[in-house]
């Protein structure tokens, strides 16, 4: 089939989106290996917690030498270059045996992210002594912002009177995270001022800026006016209504009666500071308070005094009655000792124009926190296994500051610290004390250390040897030489006696308060208790039996004692009280059965005879019935002892087939009187092995050199009795036999098969034989001949045709046919692969590769599935080890019936100023320049094919769009093109 595509008018865009992927480190954690050797760590992980970037933060790790020899560390590596070794550090060191060694580890992020990294310690060999690991998180800065706060929103200055200046403090503060810039500020109306302030003016971070505002009224009326703040907070301008009316009113200094009075007090008559560090400021406030009937003007302040300061009050300020205004004094003492200053306030109060406020402190130097530990070691001395022993250490803090003692850790076996309760900060002067125990769980010297952490000024690491010896518990401790005592038979009102051997084998001495004995018939003669045994002393208990009736006695001896495996021990005691002696015969069996006997052969068994009862008993005669039975070896009479055995052997000789019986009679002076045993066997004829072959010989025939051929021999068990094949023997070039074990037994009518193999190295005709032995009585050796033909290799493969036509086949539509192969040689043939040619050709199925004996077959599958008409070609090749070579078979079929079409596609237009509904197809034929629509309805897609073309033709197309009021648009470029 015949298919043009062509595409139009217009054109598409493609847009090739990227994605990006973000990986994100986490936060490690962790660490991971414990230190060996001697070598000790603390911590063994730094967390620095969140630090900004482009800052720094440092922690100090501890390297302890608790062996006993010295430690040389030859460097530190770090996995992460935000980690480093901070100044001060030098590599390589070495630390003496009980010391340490503090490092300081600076973390430094570059970025807000999470880090992570382990700091090995290595030494001069790079061998890895000891790891830390290390984790932190960079914290970028945050995002710029830019506030303002007002200390209110409203000033209201109340009444004050005409022409008299009234003023109020407003404090602006930054209160973004970046610097706050005010432009301007403004009053609407009249009779309402700002005074002092530079602007514009910029403010850092928390900084403040003071406002004074001023009221002057003219007339007695009230006056609400607004204060316009311009800046570059985000809030935008910030406005404070203002308030306050004017009264009328005349100020005097008099006392007369209606006159206005100014009078101005202070909230203290002295201020004291107390006692500051050096260098370091402390603040106090006074208020200053208008008491009279007319405002009061403060004009200045003064103050007096090294390290005494002014730090907020804007003035000159007019205070309204009952108005206020604080002043902020400070004291930063550079020198230690007492310091006076004077505040002087300059008013027009009529109480005095000049207001003096003493002002004092003291200066204090810089604290220093030291730590001072009662003993540099503790020794417990002997301390017994499993107890404990206390010793307490006394922690004073003997600085000018505070000391902090922030952790107490401690090495060693069996030492710990009891209620620490640490972190403690000790004040100076102050003290703790620290319980330090000592518990022992094995005996031997013991030896650790306890590492008090502080941020004292002398170190911040102080160490205290820890000692003490452990030793044994004292421990009384019994043993008995037995658990358990037997008395075994002993006849009535008879006595048996037994030692039992007490020993004191603990570390104290063993008191043995009682022995008590249960049980009739048992008592402990001549005992001497309580008794006290010193360690390894000993004591005899003498333990007797007197059995008063027959039949088992048990009973128990209980020893209380100190001893430290329990107070009570137990000894159990058992006998037996048994009657005058009494002979009793027992025999192992009742019946003896001999089984299936040849007849002549003989079968031997075996009958204990044994001493049971309480007296020797006297066997006389043992007496045998039964054809074939008889006793062997018997030397009667005998006398046998309680629990003393004597054996009998009885024999079976059948003289002829058939079942047998007899009886064994045992005569002695038993209790119990004679005993019988039956006996029996059955007697058969004699064996008769017989081996029979399944063949005389084996013929190979002809076999292909280097090839094996195989063949089957059945042996079989053909007589009354089994056959044993104890071996088989092959000879003969070419000839073998598959493995066999032997010998192996075959009992009648059983069959065994040999495998037996040709596998010539050579041309022609080879012979052998395989012997067979066995205990067979028709043969103890068969003989078979061999015999075969080797012959050289000759593999050959034929096809069954030479040609292959599918004739006449439809287009687009399989045809199968079938390819016989044969292996025509005299040995097998390997077909290897199969190749096809020709466009339309090809194999279905198939594997390779495929061995044939010879005259066996195999079958192929060939396809021809024609795409286009007219006359097609093509062969198969079959490749192989034939010696006639490859085969290759020609390959032929015709393609008809396909019918021609036109596969017509364009582009959507991008720039219609309506919406497209379809497209209309329009076609001319041959020469002729006029073009009909060939689509009955518009075509929705961008595709059309075109099935009424005729070969040998040449065709026109172009294309228009058509929109939703039915409107065509210009045609598309036109497309010529001929039909074969």
């Amino acid at each position: 089939m015949s298919r043009f595509r062509k595409r139009g008018f217009t054109s598409l865009g493609v847009v090739l989106l990227s994605c990006c992927l973000l990986a994100i480190l986490g936060c490690g954690s962790g660490i991971v290996m414990r230190p060996e050797g001697s070598l000790q760590i603390s911590p063994d992980t730094l967390d620095f917690g969140t630090v900004g970037v482009g800052k720094s933060m440092s922690k100090t790790v501890a390297l302890t030498n608790s062996g006993v020899t010295d430690v040389a560390i030859d460097k530190v590596s770090m996995t992460s270059s935000a980690f480093a070794i901070a100044g001060g550090s030098q590599f390589p060191i070495i630390i003496p045996t009980g010391k340490m060694r503090n490092i300081s580890v600076t973390f430094a992020p570059s970025s807000g992210q999470n880090y992570s990294a382990q700091l090995k310690f290595v030494d001069a060999t790079s061998k890895e002594m000891i790891l830390v690991s290390a984790r932190g998180k960079g914290q970028p800065e945050a995002e710029a912002v830019v506030r303002m706060s007002a200390s209110a929103d409203r000033l209201d200055f109340g009444g004050v009177p005409v022409n008299t200046l009234a003023t109020k403090e407003l404090l602006l503060t930054s209160t973004g995270t970046t610097a706050l810039t005010i432009n301007s500020v403004s009053v609407s109306g009249s009779g309402f001022a700002v005074m002092g302030g530079m602007l514009p003016v910029t403010l850092q971070p928390n900084q403040s800026l003071t406002l004074t505002v001023q009221f002057d009224p003219t007339t007695t009326k009230t006056v609400n006016e607004n204060l316009t703040i311009q800046s570059t907070a985000v809030a935008g301008p910030m406005t404070i209504a203002l308030s306050g009316s004017g009264s009328s009113g005349v100020v005097d200094g008099g006392s007369g009666e209606g006159t206005l009075v100014s009078r101005l007090e202070a909230s203290a008559e002295s201020v004291s500071f107390g006692e500051v560090t050096m260098n370091t400021s402390t603040t106090q406030i006074i208020t200053l308070i208008s008491t009279g009937t007319a405002p009061v003007t403060v004009d200045a302040a003064t103050i007096l005094g090294d390290g005494f300061s002014l730090i907020t009050g804007s003035l000159p300020v007019t205070l309204n009655p009952t108005q206020s205004v604080t002043l902020q004094l400070r004291f930063n003492p550079t020198i230690s000792g007492a310091a006076h200053g004077q505040l002087m306030i300059s008013s027009n109060s009529s109480n005095g124009g000049m207001t003096e406020i003493p002002l004092s402190g003291t200066g204090t130097a810089m604290p220093s926190p030291n730590l001072t530990v009662s003993a540099g070691a503790l020794g417990f001395g002997n301390v017994t296994v499993d107890t404990t022993a206390t010793q307490s250490l006394t922690l004073t803090s003997t600085g000018t500051g505070p000391v902090t003692v922030s952790a107490a850790m401690i090495t060693g076996s069996g030492f710990r610290v009891v209620g620490a309760g640490l972190p403690a900060v000790l004040n100076p002067a102050q003290s703790m004390t620290l319980q330090v125990q000592f518990t022992p769980i094995k005996t031997g010297a013991a030896s650790g250390q306890l590492i008090l952490k502080s941020d004292s000024s002398t170190g911040s690491t102080t160490m205290i040897a820890l000692s003490g010896v452990s030793t044994p518990t004292p421990s009384p401790l019994l043993k008995l030489s037995v658990g358990s005592l037997s008395f075994g038979n002993v006849m009535m009102n008879s006595a048996v006696t037994q030692t039992l051997t007490l020993s004191s084998t603990g570390t104290a001495d063993l008191t043995v308060s009682s022995a008590t004995i249960t049980g009739a018939g048992f008592t402990v003669v001549g005992e001497a208790l309580p008794a006290r045994l010193t360690a390894g002393q000993t004591l005899t208990l003498q333990v007797q039996f007197l059995p008063v009736a027959t039949g088992s006695a048990i009973g128990q001896l209980t020893i209380k004692s100190n001893s430290s495996s329990g107070d009570t021990a137990v000894v159990a005691l058992s006998g037996m009280g048994t009657a005058l002696p009494v002979p009793q015969l027992s025999l192992s069996a009742t019946e003896l059965s001999f089984g299936n006997i040849a007849t002549n052969a003989s079968a031997t068994q075996l009958v204990t005879l044994t001493s049971t009862g309480t007296a020797a008993v006297t066997v006389n005669a043992a007496r045998i019935t039964g054809n074939g039975f008889r006793i062997v070896g018997a030397e009667l009479p005998v006398i046998l002892s309680p629990g003393q055995s004597m054996t009998l052997q009885v024999q079976f000789i059948p003289g002829a087939t058939g079942a047998a019986s007899g009886q064994l009679t045992i005569s002695s002076n038993s209790t119990s009187g004679n005993i019988a045993v039956a006996l029996s066997g059955t007697g058969i004829a004699i064996p008769n092995p017989r081996l029979s072959v399944s063949s005389g010989s084996l013929s190979f025939g002809n076999v292909t050199v280097d090839t094996a051929s195989v063949q089957y021999l059945t042996l079989t068990s053909t007589g009354t009795s089994p056959v044993t094949v104890s071996s088989t023997a092959i000879s003969g070039a070419g000839f073998s036999m598959a493995a066999g074990i032997f010998p192996v037994t075959l009992d009648p009518n059983q069959s065994l098969t040999l495998q037996v193999q040709f596998n010539p190295a050579t041309a022609g005709v080879a012979t052998g034989q395989l012997t067979i032995v066995s205990d067979a009585v028709n043969g103890r050796t068969t003989n078979l001949v061999l015999n075969g033909s080797g012959i050289d290799a000759n593999p050959r493969l034929t096809a069954s045709t030479t040609s292959m036509s599918f004739d006449s086949v439809s287009v687009n539509t399989p045809a199968i046919r079938t390819l016989t192969l044969t292996s025509v040689g005299t040995s097998p043939v390997t077909v290897s692969g199969a190749t096809v040619s020709g466009i339309d050709f090809s194999l279905v199925g198939g594997r390779f590769p495929v061995i044939l004996n010879p005259n066996r077959t195999m079958m192929l599958q060939i396809q021809f599935l024609p795409t286009t008409n007219g006359e097609l070609s093509g062969s198969v090749t079959i490749v192989s080890d034939s010696t006639s070579g490859n085969v290759t078979v020609a390959l032929s079929g015709t393609g008809t019936g396909a019918a021609p079409e036109v596969d017509l596609g364009w582009d959507a237009p991008t720039d219609s100023p309506t919406t497209v509904i379809g497209y209309n197809i329009y076609r001319s034929t041959g020469s002729s320049r006029s073009f009909g629509v060939i689509n009955p309805d518009p075509v929705t897609t961008v595709t059309y094919i075109d099935k009424a073309v005729v070969s040998g033709t040449n065709y026109s197309y172009i294309v228009k769009s058509v929109d939703v009021n039915g409107t065509e648009s210009a045609a598309s470029n036109q497309i010529n093109l001929s039909i074969p």
